[in-house]
């Protein structure tokens, strides 16, 4: 009887054991500055487990499933980053870092920025066209 109840305790403590998975943490932050993202959302894609980074970008999700996993971050006005095929192991923590680009770049003039999508591009091909004499009146 005895053996019985050791061996089931044995079973019951491997089976808990398997359930429980780990803990994914890292940081967010941005490609160019360096600075944290604060808010930014951080979501298992192959699960629904997520959470939101805090100060200075760090972010802990707490007790994810062992396993593989794909992973994405997402900020405003930021391009979504994702990290796929992150292995976690039973009661262990694995560390990442997003390096999230901005989805606006900008043109900094030095007294301020211009976001691209404001900025004219003139098409080469127009420079050696000739204008009709009344538009260089009108320019000039």
């Amino acid at each position: 009887m005895a053996r019985i109840l050791i061996a089931s305790l044995i079973a019951l403590s491997l089976t808990s054991t398997s359930l429980r998975g780990g803990d994914i943490k890292g940081r967010v932050f941005d490609a160019r500055t360096g600075k944290p993202l604060v808010g930014a959302v951080i979501l298992i894609v192959d699960g629904d487990m997520g959470t939101k980074s805090i100060a200075n970008g760090y972010f802990h999700i707490k007790r994810a499933p062992a396993g593989f996993h794909n992973l994405i971050a997402e900020f405003p006005d930021y391009r979504p980053q994702s990290i796929d095929s992150v292995f976690l192991r039973h009661d262990s923590a694995v560390n990442l870092q997003f390096a999230l680009r901005r989805e606006i770049d900008v043109v900094d003039t030095g007294a301020f920025a211009i976001p691209l999508s404001r900025v004219g591009v003139i098409d080469p091909s127009v420079w050696d066209t000739p204008t009709p004499d009344s538009t260089r009146t009108k320019i000039r």
